[in-house]
């Protein structure tokens, strides 16, 4: 990109800022575009160093006579307002960026004018893009969708719902363009556009599409292409002159446009639309019935799935559906997968690799993401179109255990729901379930209360609770308990196992693997939050063995785990050169996660003798070991129970683990925190350094923020920064009290990924030379002649871990370093909010 095209980029971003509040975004852009056109007309001369333009020089002066007056319109209201004065500077500038083009050399302007316009436009758009759908579609986009043009030039092409009619700037000049566009200043651009551009043989009407479908057409076309509103509409004024259009599918604004196009196109014609997925899913009748009238007659020739984020008003994801009017019967739809053909990029939207989706359309060979169905599965798939489901991976299963695939609906039935008006109970959340595959049972009795809205259920029984959102299913055991609990049906699926058939260790095993995990991803729907129905849940199959089978899978699982991490644990003593401190502190670690498992074990037997033993044999409890004993299997269960809870109070309270317990994160004004205790430090006694703290100010202020928000504990994040000062005093300036001594705080913003850096920098002795984070975090370690006790860098990464944040260092002094003062820096980096 050269020198000169980035000046006249900077030029026109320059004219919008500074003049929004003198003219209107739209005659603005009316204003500038309307310059380039009348100078590539020839109709501007030079005299006594004015511009001065002469309409007569024009050919065809009846095509421009709209513009000219409007021109001429805006002009006059420019001379008048000269002279008033805007905020203390002369309005007379307005005219800047177009005396801007006018001087332009004539070889700088042919080369640059159309960008020029393409800068203009992207400019407005970029602050009307919550109005106006998408007018300005990817470039990338367009050419995908004028790959399915006829062969033949002489065509015709009707584009409703045009917005800046993108579609058919790159039609040859033997096409016939109809476009249409609601938005009357929209229409007038993009017909500025297409007249800058010398396209030929076109016309862009300002009307309803809605209205103007549905009125009889005098006209077939070849080609009818559209990215219409991605919303359902009410459409009221819509009066079917088809006596077999249903009422419902007048409701839904693409189910009428496939109609109506279909109606208005030629026989061997073709209709490429843009549509949301929803559309190839939803159970909305009108969708379902237009998907089932599609796939009877035949219709459906290509379904592309787009990459998310191609539009700069709207995340939704997108399909390409090529539709023909006349195809052979039992012809194959052709189903292509280009979710993730995404061009690299800084950007946030995302720009389709359209060259990659040429490649896949011309090659049948590339199976990864090309594939032809037919009528049939689309039949068995209850006319669900979406493409994931038609390319689930293999399940990378052995013969034998393929073979004995079963359908989850054959080990679990779905409770029946119930629905109980209550204002306040205990909800069980998605993040309460668990994600541990051996200790995966829970009673939620200690949820706390809170209100209970959209009718949740009430669990009236053990059940397998799994998560119907995500790919996640998060198996977790309900035990029911005195405490009612209750669970929202829309993410959450209560399941009653057949334990006859399957052991519950086992199941819960198998819905955490991959095989299982990449079946429900081929079947989620959804945009924002993904999900998958209970009927598609139910169709997941599940590798399922003989009963002697499946326990024997369990208890291997269990010792791979206790083995795996005894030979991790060996590994990291004899990496790290671990003390018997540090050992200590590992095999606490250790014991913990052991603890874990044997508690969650214990629940199992316990449940299983009373619910499942004594009912049938009511004298079990009282069973002895020795007759000439005392000890009953009732005693033998409740000692077993208080030492497993005596073990666990003792592992709980060794160290500093147990105090982290206590942290609760609560919404902090970090800045005005930071503030009050940086004055706290200063106003110690005996301090042997100066603290500064710089919060940024002025960039605050220029971003319009008041107030920046973390979810923090204040007295955690003090210890935190207590800690950080304290080591410079005793390792970083080595209690000496010098007049060096510094340490300054200040706070970095990343206003994209809203995260906050706050950097505590200090002018002592820097860290032991090569000191890594792993070393610096890990409980324990120690280097250098001025280390600590070995907790500190642990302690900060812990309380950081739980803050959502991270913790980091910098030598200064080193190559990663800046130089300064400073020596050291440590970077705590936290999630926030603002107010603005």
């Amino acid at each position: 990109m050269d020198k000169k095209y980035t000046e006249i980029v900077s030029t026109i971003h320059t004219g919008y800022n500074v003049y929004s509040g003198l003219l209107s975004d739209y005659d603005y852009t009316f204003f500038v575009l309307s310059t380039i056109l009348f100078r590539k007309l020839g109709c501007v001369e030079l005299d006594d160093s004015e511009h001065m333009f002469d309409f007569s020089k024009i050919k065809d002066k009846e095509t421009f006579i709209f513009f000219i007056n409007e021109y001429v319109e805006r002009l006059n209201y420019l001379d008048m307002i000269e002279k008033v004065d805007f905020e203390g500077e002369s309005i007379y500038d307005v005219t800047e960026l177009t005396t801007y083009i006018l001087k332009l050399e004539e070889k700088v302007f042919d080369r640059y004018y159309i960008q020029m316009v393409e800068v203009c436009l992207s400019k407005y758009f970029s602050s009307h893009t919550l109005t106006i759908q998408d007018s300005l579609q990817p470039q990338e986009l367009n050419q995908l969708i004028n790959y399915f043009l006829p062969e033949d030039k002489n065509i015709s092409v009707y584009n409703p719902f045009a917005g800046m009619c993108s579609l058919g700037m790159n039609l040859s000049d033997n096409t016939n363009y109809l476009a249409e566009e609601i938005n009357p200043d929209v229409a007038k651009l993009a017909e500025l556009r297409f007249l800058i551009s010398d396209k030929k043989n076109f016309e862009i009407k300002n009307t309803d599409s809605i209205k103007s479908l549905n009125e009889p057409f005098n006209y077939k076309y070849d080609f009818i292409v559209s990215t219409p509103p991605f919303s359902i509409l009410e459409t009221k004024s819509i009066a079917s002159r088809n006596a077999d259009m249903e009422r419902n599918d007048m409701k839904l604004l693409n189910g009428f446009l496939f109609k109506e196009s279909l109606n208005n196109l030629n026989r061997d014609g073709r209709i490429v639309f843009t549509i949301p997925e929803s559309l190839l899913y939803s159970k909305i009748k009108g969708n379902y019935q237009l998907r089932k009238q599609l796939i009877s007659n035949n219709n459906i020739e290509i379904l592309i799935k787009l990459p998310n984020n191609l539009f700069k008003s709207s995340a939704i994801p997108t399909y390409l559906i090529v539709l023909r009017k006349n195809r052979e019967s039992n012809k194959l739809i052709r189903l292509i997968d280009a979710s993730n053909f995404v061009l690299k990029s800084k950007s946030k939207q995302n720009r389709l690799d359209i060259e990659k989706v040429f490649r896949v359309l011309k090659n049948e060979n590339e199976k990864a993401f090309c594939k032809r169905i037919t009528v049939e599965e689309v039949e068995q798939n209850d006319y669900n179109l979406l493409v994931n489901r038609y390319f689930v991976e293999d399940l990378n299963l052995t013969e034998k255990e393929a073979s004995h695939l079963i359908k989850l609906n054959k080990l679990v039935t779905i409770v029946k729901r119930e629905r109980v008006i209550k204002e306040k109970g205990k909800l069980i959340r998605i993040s309460d379930l668990s994600k541990d595959k051996l200790d995966y049972t829970k009673t939620f009795e200690d949820l706390e209360e809170r209100d209970l809205k959209n009718s949740p259920n009430l669990l009236r029984q053990n059940t397998l609770l799994l998560s119907s959102i995500h790919t996640d299913l998060k198996p977790t055991a309900f035990i029911k308990t005195d405490s009612k609990i209750y669970y929202p049906p829309n993410f959450i699926m209560a399941c009653l196992v057949d334990y006859s058939k399957v052991d519950l260790d086992y199941l819960v095993l198998e819905l955490h693997k991959d095989y299982v995990i990449n079946q429900i991803k081929a079947k989620r729907i959804g945009t924002a939050i993904q999900r998958i129905t209970r009927k598609d849940l139910l169709e997941i199959e599940i590798v399922l063995p003989n009963m002697a089978e499946q326990l024997k899978k369990v208890d291997l699982y269990r010792s791979s785990i206790i083995t795996k991490k005894q030979e991790d644990f060996k590994k990291l003593v004899k990496s790290y050169g671990i003390d018997v401190a540090d050992e200590n502190s590992f095999l606490r670690h250790q014991i913990a996660g052991t603890l874990k498992n044997a508690r969650g074990s214990f629940k199992a037997i316990k449940q299983i003798i009373y619910e499942q033993i004594v009912p049938k044999l009511p004298g079990t409890l009282d069973i002895k070991r020795n007759e000439l004993l005392e000890t009953t299997l009732f005693d033998y269960i409740n000692v077993l129970e208080r030492d497993i809870l005596n073990i666990t109070n003792a592992v709980n309270v060794v160290g500093k683990e147990y105090e982290l317990k206590s942290v609760n994160l609560q919404s902090l004004e970090i800045i005005e925190f930071l503030k009050n205790y940086v004055d706290e430090v200063k106003n110690r006694e005996n301090n042997i350094f100066e603290i500064s703290l710089n919060v940024d100010d002025e960039l605050l202020s220029e971003e319009r923020v008041d107030n920046v928000y973390i979810n923090g504990d204040e007295k955690f994040l003090r210890r935190v920064f207590n800690n950080i000062i304290d080591n410079a005093e005793k390792h970083g300036f080595n209690n000496k009290n010098e007049s060096t001594n510094k340490i300054e705080i200040d706070f970095l913003y990343d206003f994209d990924n809203l995260e906050l850096q706050i950097e505590f920098g200090n002018s002592g002795y820097p860290l032991p030379e090569n000191y890594s984070h792993e070393e610096f975090i890990r409980k324990g370690s120690k280097k250098g002649d001025n280390s600590g006790e070995g907790i500190g860098g642990w302690y900060i990464n812990e309380i950081m871990r739980l803050h959502n944040g991270r913790f980091g260092f910098t030598d200064e002094t080193g190559p990663e370093g800046v130089g300064g003062d400073m020596v050291t820096t440590i970077e705590l980096i936290f999630p926030f909010e603002i107010k603005v």
